[in-house]
């Protein structure tokens, strides 16, 4: 793990962003390499570059940030070194981690379970892309196999659009802060990608950009919502955690203050 950042405080608390590339942009702007869901941070807060061996941290905010406890003013910049923190605003302060080899590097296929730094639509569009590359043959279907296929996706859809009204018709929104169901995720295993999901969703609604935070929310809504097991099942569909439980809770809350 040469270098990376990891989020201390807020929204993200937790969070580790690969450092690949040796000019990243900081800020609560989703176009920003590292996103950090906060109204008091700028949309771009700071570029953080690696030359000669060392990073460099340059200001872009109007007012100064912190740096290792230092005051850092607008448009001035300084060297990060590892195990110092950067404090960007009230709500978002990271550390730089190194170990070994400094320098940028592409992140590893297998480090699955405590990286967040990606957004799951661009991830979605990275799939797609992938996907347009297979072998035609793979792809080749027979009129009755497509027709079969467009009909179970349409009821299935039917199914699941029914049963996500009726489970929001009853649901109480007993959910707990979103900081907690933060340190849920982060303790979950599994809970990376939905805590990710959740997390850029959250970005969304905390800039009041209310038309990406609804999109973002009923995507997770519909990945979300209780699906019942068949009758003839031989046992009963696998419980969910508290976390997915809660995360599956604030979603529902966050589109009924949407809607």
């Amino acid at each position: 793990m040469p270098a990376n950042l990891r989020v201390l405080t807020g929204l993200s608390a937790g969070a580790l962003f690969w450092i690949e590339r040796p000019v990243i942009r900081i800020g609560s702007d989703p176009a920003c390499d590292v996103c950090l869901p906060s109204v008091a941070l700028a949309k771009h807060a700071v570029t953080l570059e690696f030359r000669d061996g060392q990073y460099l941290v340059h200001n872009r905010a109007r007012q100064p940030i912190g740096l290792d406890g230092r005051d850092l003013p607008a448009d001035g910049k300084a060297p990060w070194r590892g195990g110092q923190s950067l404090r960007l605003s009230d709500d978002a302060e990271l550390q730089l981690e190194i170990d070994g080899d400094p320098s940028p590097s592409p992140k590893p296929a297998d480090l699955g379970g405590e990286d967040y730094d990606q957004d799951p639509e661009e991830q979605s569009l990275a799939d797609e892309s992938a996907g347009g590359s297979r072998e035609p043959a793979e792809a080749a279907k027979t009129v009755f196999q497509l027709a079969v296929i467009a009909f179970c996706v349409i009821g299935s859809v039917v199914l699941l659009i029914y049963d996500a009204r009726k489970t929001e018709a009853v649901a109480t929104f007993d959910v707990p802060p979103f900081a907690q169901i933060v340190e849920q995720g982060l303790a979950d295993p599994q809970g990376g990608p939905l805590l990710s999901r959740l997390q850029m969703a959250e970005a969304a609604m905390v800039r009041d950009d209310q038309d990406l935070a609804r999109t973002r929310f009923a995507a997770l809504r519909d990945d979300l919502v209780p699906r019942q097991g068949p009758a003839h099942a031989p046992s009963p569909p696998k419980e969910r955690s508290d976390f997915v439980e809660n995360a599956y809770q604030h979603v529902l809350l966050r589109l009924s203050e949407l809607n």
